[in-house]
């Protein structure tokens, strides 16, 4: 018991990603040790009353005004505060919102809400339940994958029937308790994790070399140090304008010390690495919605991704300007004969490069340094900081770790090691060809053990994305447009649109693929469920209750069960389905809480006869 009640002093309280959203509500409790304490949460007095769901700030209360009936023994209101705070808790932790509007209307089925209605759009979710009233509420999105899988697999089992009805309260605390669980990593870890990823990308994704990494070394610090500011100002919503044109600010200085005397085509993987993290995989994942029938959502996400690596190219111009006046002149130089120089100054010599070097891997890279070394090997460090970017417990590494690895060493083998005679395919082939491999394996991670899939494949899109190329091709434009001609991006927007389009439906196409077997064992889950059905928690609460209170002294004094002890102990968190434990424990403070009902009316009960 002291052992357990110092493990749950040493959990800090719910944590925040960055300073952009609360995976914790901003009106909880502390977590308390004992179980009389969330007797008070479980009956929802006002001062214990939590929002509906992160991003949200409308309150369980409201939402619980309009189902609470007196005589209502189907405990309406849990099932739909369940139903919205899962939705909501879906999406803020990552997950895409045609897959949340599948999994929660399947829940909602499950729990028997009668015709329940959801649309989940990027800033709004919208659901009704029958004739009741619409619901209208805000949410947010963001990473956090180890919640999303206890979200998951909670939803999953209610879908399945293990969950049943009439348990709904039962969901709703163990959700709470989901929501209420800290970060796998501290701040600080998760902003050495956000500096590492930059130098490692300029090597194992933009193929740099070891000049470019000493340059992201240096620039990396610049976004943590940035978006800290903004978290301590509380204006995070201009966070995509400050690192870029901070990254441009500093980029400059940093060339002029860190270039080992390389070609000027070197500074793009510097400046792209610290950027890589706010790349995002907006453009490939609005694909996807679109494919998986969500038009509208899809179509808003496709420009929403578009407009961001516009907007990274626009601050990151402006920057530059700072101190990166004229700094490509004498390059622009070199490349020019005769009486040129009025052509290298001024705009056109104040651009960031637009381009990557034309070749991959130079003559003057050390020997080992081959498509394979850097794509097997250097790749690792890389594909490990990227799981710990969206928070996957170590402990769920091995999976998403192999999907990365096939992933990239597949499209690495398709862009370098065949040839004409061989296996050479179009770019377009080869990006869907590695989707669909990458996506596959994760499939068969999700069929073995369970993890969902999105979790596997969101940490390979950071370096498969085309967000570096939308934000080359805006800088390219610039170029174009101050009369540079010479070495300069000439993507457009229908290639970028292509190449995101590749990698969607790689993935569409693969999730497809496993649809029928993930389904077929679904309702192989939901048939087990059902022949199960028999509720052993019931029955003991019975027994006690044909139980003679009188004849036992120690009948009428209070059952004590540690509701926390159970709920957060070492066994329960770090059991690869702690979900599972996690509904156990709440079935069991239900009983005991019911059990000291019962005593304590008998209890009276016997007094008054007296």
């Amino acid at each position: 018991m002291e052992e357990a009640h110092q493990y749950l002093a040493s959990i800090p309280p719910p944590a925040h990603r960055r300073g952009h959203h609360a995976i914790g509500s901003n009106n909880e409790t502390k977590d308390n040790e004992e179980a009389e304490d969330y007797q008070e949460e479980w009956d929802h007095s006002p001062q214990n009353d939590r929002v509906i769901g992160p991003g949200c700030f409308a309150k369980e209360s409201e939402i619980r005004s309009f189902y609470e009936k007196p005589y209502d023994n189907d405990n309406t209101d849990d099932k739909i505060v369940f139903v919205l705070r899962l939705a909501l808790g879906l999406l803020a932790t990552g997950h895409c919102t045609v897959d949340v509007e599948t999994t929660v209307l399947k829940a909602a089925a499950a729990l028997r809400l009668p015709t329940p209605r959801l649309s989940v759009g990027h800033r709004l979710l919208q659901a009704q339940f029958g004739s009741a009233p619409p619901h209208f509420l805000t949410c947010k999105r963001d990473f956090v994958f180890s919640t999303l899988k206890d979200l998951q697999m909670l939803a999953e089992a209610v879908i399945a029937g293990e969950i049943q009805p009439h348990e709904a309260h039962v969901a709703v605390e163990v959700l709470n308790r989901i929501l209420d669980t800290p970060l796998p990593y501290g701040w600080i870890l998760y902003d050495l994790v956000f500096v590492g990823i930059g130098p490692w990308a300029t090597v194992a994704a933009y193929y740099g070399s070891y000049w470019d990494m000493l340059g992201a070394i240096c620039l990396s610090p610049v976004t943590v140090l940035t978006y800290r500011f903004c978290e301590k100002l509380k204006i995070s919503h201009l966070e995509e304008i400050l690192v870029p044109f901070n990254i441009g600010l500093v980029t400059p200085l940093v060339w002029r010390f860190c270039n080992g005397g390389q070609d000027l085509c070197h500074i793009t993987p510097m400046y792209m690495g610290a950027l890589v993290s706010l790349e995002g995989t907006e453009i490939v994942w609005a694909v996807i919605e679109i494919l998986q029938g969500s038009i509208v959502h899809g179509a808003s996400r496709l420009i929403k991704g578009l407009i961001q690596a516009t907007s990274l190219a626009v601050f990151l111009v402006l920057g530059w300007q700072v101190f990166g006046r004229n700094l490509a002149s004498e390059w622009l130089l070199s490349d020019l004969k005769g009486d040129t120089l009025p052509f290298t100054k001024g705009a056109i010599g104040s651009l960031p490069a637009s381009v990557w070097c034309d070749e991959t891997f130079p003559q003057y890279y050390p020997d080992y340094m081959t498509w394979a070394f850097v794509v097997g090997v250097y790749n690792m460090p890389l594909n490990i900081l990227c799981l710990a970017n969206v928070y996957i417990p170590v402990r769920d590494w091995v999976g998403p770790f192999i999907v990365g690895q096939v992933g990239l060493l597949s499209l690495g083998y398709l862009q370098f090691q065949c040839t004409p005679d061989t296996c050479e395919l179009p770019e377009a082939i080869q990006n869907v060809l590695s989707a669909y491999a990458a996506t596959w394996v994760a499939m068969l991670v999700e069929a073995v053990s369970g993890l969902p899939s999105p979790i596997s494949v969101i940490p390979v899109l950071f370096i498969f994305a085309p967000g570096s190329s939308a934000v080359l091709a805006a800088v390219g434009r610039m170029h174009k447009s101050a009369g540079d001609l010479i070495d300069i991006n000439t993507a457009s927007w229908d290639a970028l649109a292509l190449a995101a389009f590749t990698f969607g439906a790689g993935i569409f196409l693969a999730e497809q693929t496993w649809k029928p077997l993930l389904a077929a064992r679904s309702k192989a889950r939901r048939q087990t469920a059902r022949k199960t059905k028999v509720n052993d928690n019931d029955d003991d609460e019975k027994d006690l209750e044909t139980t003679a209170v009188e004849g036992d002294p120690s009948a009428n004094e209070p059952l004590a069960f540690d509701f926390d002890e159970g709920f957060h102990s070492p066994q329960t968190v770090v059991h690869g389905n702690g979900y599972r434990d996690r509904v156990d424990v709440a079935r069991s403070f239900n009983i005991h809480r019911r059990k000291n009902a019962y005593a304590t009316k008998m209890h009276h009960s016997s007094v008054a006869v007296g």
